[in-house]
């Protein structure tokens, strides 16, 4: 990843927090859409630093035609489909259901994923695009397994309805926390699935033909290497839907011993029965734990998820091959296959040989049969773009022309990936174009924004603009303006405080040349005070030249208040340290009062007209009442839980 294009905050946000934001906004339906002249558009401003991010950075984002974001009504779970390229026909993969930390892994898995489809696809001769689900698994409820069965199809359900509002430019399936019983649910809801149960006329469950392809991609791969199969030792990174079928076939090819490695406790003894017997050894680890990779065998096979593959874990591995299911292994595209090569580390390809589950599904609805010699002739050896022939060919172009394995599949792929189907053309382009000017998804996009400030009598129909800027450097964080008269306001600019005069409209500089961008400001009382990111603070009185600067410790100034504490001015700063420092504005200089300790971080403080209440409020529900003595003392009063509980003075 390019280090030096600035991360926007908002990608660093937890998908709930994500979430709320939105619900702060009034957002509960969002897209990005790359225009014809190449630029990638959200659909709401305080969206667009996410565009502009991940096209500069261009890591993971290639041009993709279209991402869309919805909050599930009912679960309140963040569901998207990701859309990259469409001209060999709609974008098609599975929805995967999954953990994640921050909203630029939820970003990130979903493009990373939806371009492997496009290469997936392209491979395997299917008139498919490009295209993948990604739900935050820890968002709302219903996907955790303390979660009710109904509240799990509702999600599905939710889903499935989301998948028809965006026309049919993606297709979904199965995927990593996904099964056939919820995409059954889903097809309730949309024709825009694959995967359907087999007593619907669908295809099923597509994990045992995956497992299948990455088997005829091994045995490629030891051929290749002058190896068998049988006798060999193999590490299974991942027992679920394609590792345990794996398993259960390698051992019937003779394989002599299998370890295997998997996140779920609560399956180890289920998983220890179904290998009872064998020469079979399980390891329960930790979600990030890597260490099967690093085992001493003869080949590995990640099955679980991407991104494993890196300048930290290639220099462990001890196996000669690496091959397997899980899609995007490498990390750094452009260099971590150069790294297995230079290492002498066989690497096949996630998109060359895990091609059988979309294969399976992908045309279910022109009918069954038994050994369909459709699916049949991508695990034979006879025609030459089976995974089995292509594997070796790859492999052995890769040894011909000194490029990677990756460098030669990834060629291949991305010439088929421009071919436009034949009988549509580039639909699903079509249809992303047509779907954002339809009245449906237009009042989408609008979402809870319809009923909010525009119908409220308190916003003036046609208020007047002033052209006056202001740098934003933290999306919570807004305290950047000030009216301190009826015709006259302050407000921060980079790293700059100003007063301005909408009659006049003359601006007049308050602070300049600051060492720091304001996060937050606040003026009354005749004075001025501006706080930033790293806990600083500079105060100045506005009728004087006096002022004052220091650094008040601990961690981001969330907001600060000047106001009348019964007889003294007081400067209240709200911190993510979880305290309100108070400083004393009555002079000489800036006197340091107390610090107030809660049990959260505080976000906002405000005190009574007469100046004796305070009351805080932070990340929690909590509300914190405080009286202020006559001495000018704090003491708690009372804590308030947020909505449910009132309390009169």
């Amino acid at each position: 990843m390019s280090n030096h294009i600035p991360k926007p905050e908002i990608l660093t946000l937890h998908p709930t927090d994500f979430i709320t934001l939105l619900q702060q906004n009034g957002i509960s339906t969002l897209h990005f859409v790359r225009n014809e002249d190449g630029s990638l558009v959200a659909s709401h401003p305080i969206l667009q630093q996410i565009a502009d991010y991940f096209k500069e950075e261009s890591t993971d984002y290639d041009s993709h035609e279209g991402f869309f974001l919805h909050v599930s009504p009912k679960t309140k779970v963040l569901q998207s489909a990701f859309v990259h390229r469409t001209k060999r026909g709609p974008g098609a993969g599975g929805v995967r259901s999954w953990f994640y930390d921050t909203m630029e892994e939820f970003f990130r898995d979903g493009l990373r994923l939806s371009k492997g489809m496009s290469h997936k696809n392209a491979l395997a001769d299917l008139w498919w695009g490009g295209g993948k689900g990604v739900m935050a698994r820890n968002t709302g409820k219903g996907l955790m397994p303390e979660d009710s069965p109904e509240d799990r199809e509702t999600v599905y359900k939710e889903y499935g309805a989301f998948l028809t509002s965006l026309r049919g430019c993606y297709c979904s399936a199965e995927d990593v926390g996904t099964s056939v019983s919820d995409v059954a649910a889903m097809y309730s809801m949309t024709r825009y699935t694959t995967c359907i149960p087999a007593e619907l006329g669908g295809s099923g469950n597509p994990s045992i033909p995956t497992a299948r392809g990455v088997v005829r991609g091994l045995q490629a791969a030891f051929e290749y290497a002058g190896k068998s199969l049988y006798g060999a030792k193999i590490a299974v990174q991942g027992v679920g839907h394609v590792g345990t079928p794996l398993i259960e076939m390698l051992f019937e090819l003779g394989v002599s011993k299998i370890i295997a490695s998997d996140v779920d406790s609560h399956r180890e003894e289920e998983i220890l029965e179904t290998f009872a017997g064998k020469n079979f050894d399980l390891r329960i680890v930790q979600k990030g734990d890597m260490s099967i990779l690093f085992e001493d065998v003869d080949a590995v096979c990640p099955c679980a998820t991407g991104s494993i593959l890196n300048s930290k874990t290639i220099p462990q591995i001890k196996a000669q091959i690496v091959c397997g299911a899980a899609n995007n292994q490498l990390t750094d595209i452009k260099n971590d296959d150069k790294e297995l090569k230079k290492r002498g580390i066989i690497y096949i390809p996630d998109f060359l040989v895990n091609r059988m589950g979309i294969v399976n599904c992908a045309d279910e609805h022109m009918g069954a049969l038994e050994n369909d010699p459709k699916l049949e002739k991508h695990l034979g050896s006879e025609w030459e773009n089976s995974i089995y022939r292509l594997t070796l060919q790859v492999l052995l172009d890769a040894e011909k022309i000194d490029k990677t394995t990756q460098e030669i599949a990834l060629d291949l792929a991305e010439k088929k990936t421009q071919e436009v189907n034949p009988l549509y053309g580039h639909r699903g382009k079509v249809i992303i174009q047509t779907l954002l000017k339809s009245k449906e998804w237009q009042k989408k996009i609008k979402g809870d924004n319809q009923n909010s400030s525009s119908n409220c009598d308190f916003v003036l129909p046609n208020p007047q603009v002033h052209p006056r800027k202001s740098t934003i450097q933290h999306w919570q964080l807004r305290d950047l303006i000030a009216c301190t008269s009826k015709n006259e306001f302050i407000n921060v600019h980079a790293n700059e405080v100003s007063s301005y005069n909408t009659e006049t409209k003359l601006a007049t500089p308050l602070l300049k040349d600051l060492n720091f961008q304001p996060t937050s400001i606040a003026a009354d009382c005749g004075f001025l005070a501006a706080g930033g990111q790293r806990s600083q603070l500079i105060v100045r009185q506005l009728n004087s030249s006096w002022y004052a600067q220091t650094a008040v410790g601990g961690s981001i100034n969330n907001a600060m208040t000047i106001s009348k504490h019964r007889n003294s001015i007081r400067l209240l700063i709200c911190n993510n340290d979880q305290t309100i420092k108070v400083y004393s504005l009555d002079g000489p200089g800036l006197q340091s009062i107390t610090s107030i300790q809660l049990p959260t971080a505080v976000n906002y403080a405000s005190v009574s007209p007469d100046g004796k209440y305070m009351v805080a409020v932070g990340d929690t529900n909590m509300v914190y009442l405080y009286d202020v003595s006559d001495s000018g003392d704090y003491c708690k009063i009372k804590s308030l839980t947020g909505l449910f509980e009132k309390f009169i003075l």
